[in-house]
Order: structure tokens, then C-alpha cells, then sequence
């Protein structure tokens, strides 16, 4: 999904902003967790998921976690890194100045060259045609901007669809279809990629969330910066 030509279109502005949202609750529980076996000083700021093993962004490392808790590797970060996605069998991250790389082939996937300080990015998930992110005017998690927004990033269409999210921003996730939002509280919204449609809303059951995203079952994996643990979900 390498890019010659970048577009860039809102998916979501004004954070506080009100919307009509029709939409369906869903509920949320909790199959297991995983004590992670590190003393970790820096605070986890996202999770990724290849199915075996678990991969904790800290701001010194990203540490590859196995399915007990224990570290088996890790990867200098130096606080660049602010997000990290397993993907179509590769790790990739992006920085906040938008750059988008491949941690397995070594290669550069996008960038979109940000130079003003002000703006950052942060978290990243994709499909088979786009990535998505935070594009955030401010900083995480001191302040942000009611302008700030969730953005696409790909070398097709520029359509602009609109939506809102709710909160500091703690994780993103999207497959082909939907794009799933967490807040820092736990609030959790899902939207249909397709028209940007809010499509439901709930909270998650664990506290202090970061991170969000899913295996080929079905099941949703945050991490608790509370609890220090991984959690495995179940939407009922």
C-alpha cells in the first residue's frame, strides 16, 4: 500500500462537537487478561496484535509480550513512535510528524511531512485501502484542540466524510468495513467507514484503556495502564 500521491480527508472534527447519533449500545465482556511480566517505567501508549504475540509502545521501546506476560524482545523507540499496527503480517508504526513505516521490510509507507510543532499524530490502524489516525492540533495527553480530527491517509479518493469522537484519544482499530474509536475513559465508538456513520456506542470495562484491537475471532484487546494487564473482550 505504498503511496505516490497522499490525500488527506477528515474523518472526524471537532472533538466536543454534538451530533444526532442513531445508533445501538453494545456490551462488552471481559474472557481474560494477561499480566505483563515487566516493570515497565514509561507509560504504554498503544497496542498491537499479530494473533501470538503482543506488541506494548512504551516511549523507550516497543516490547514484543507472549500470550503468559513475558517480554521476548523489544526495539529501540527513543520517543518517536506513536503508534504501532500489525498488518496484512507486518509491524507498522507511525511518528507524530506522520510518517508511516514498515518495521519488518525496513520501508517508508507514507508521509506526510508535518513541520509545524503544533500538530501531532498519533495511534494508527488501517484496511486495504487507507491507514487512519489522530491528526491532533496540541499534544496527548497534556491538551488538544476542538479541531482536531481523525484522518485517512491513501492514494485514491478524496472524499471528506465527518463524524465526532468523544475524549482524549487512547486506541484506534478499523477492518475493511468499520473504524473503532476509544477514548482514554473507556468510551468506545464504531463507525461505518463507508458514509461515517456512528453506527455504536458503549464503554469497555477496563480501566485507564490504551490500545484497541482485535484477532480473526472476533475478540478485542486493550491494555490497562491501571491494571498494568492486557484484556481480552467479547462484544455480546
Amino acid at each position: 500500500m505504498r503511496n505516490k500521491y497522499l490525500y488527506i480527508k477528515i474523518l472526524a472534527v471537532f472533538v466536543f462537537q454534538t451530533y444526532a447519533i442513531n445508533s445501538q449500545e453494545s456490551e462488552f465482556l471481559i474472557v481474560d487478561s494477561i499480566d505483563v511480566n515487566i516493570k515497565i517505567d514509561a507509560t504504554v501508549k498503544d497496542l498491537a496484535y499479530d494473533g501470538t504475540y503482543f506488541y506494548l509502545l512504551t516511549k523507550e521501546n516497543i516490547y514484543t509480550i507472549n500470550n503468559v506476560g513475558n517480554v521476548i524482545g523489544s526495539v529501540s523507540n527513543n520517543d518517536t513512535i506513536s503508534g504501532v499496527l500489525f498488518h496484512n503480517d507486518n509491524l507498522f508504526t507511525i511518528n507524530k510528524k506522520g510518517r508511516i513505516e514498515n518495521i519488518n521490510t525496513k520501508s517508508v509507507e507514507a508521509d506526510l511531512k508535518i513541520g509545524e510543532e503544533i500538530f501531532n499524530t498519533y495511534f494508527l490502524a488501517a484496511n486495504e485501502t487507507s491507514y487512519f489516525t489522530y491528526f491532533i492540533i496540541g499534544s496527548l495527553p497534556e491538551r488538544i484542540s476542538y479541531s482536531s480530527r481523525i484522518i485517512s491517509i491513501d492514494n485514491q479518493s478524496n472524499k471528506t466524510i465527518f463524524s465526532t469522537f468523544q475524549g482524549l484519544p487512547a486506541g484506534l482499530y478499523c477492518d475493511n468495513n468499520y473504524l473503532w474509536h476509544l477514548s482514554n475513559t473507556g468510551f468506545f465508538l464504531k463507525y461505518n467507514i463507508s458514509d461515517g456513520k456512528i453506527i455504536s456506542k458503549t464503554n469497555i470495562p477496563v480501566k485507564d484503556p490504551v490500545g484497541i484491537t482485535a484477532d480473526n475471532h472476533g475478540y478485542i484487546y486493550t491494555y490497562s495502564t491501571f491494571t498494568k494487564m492486557i484484556y481480552k473482550l467479547q462484544i455480546l
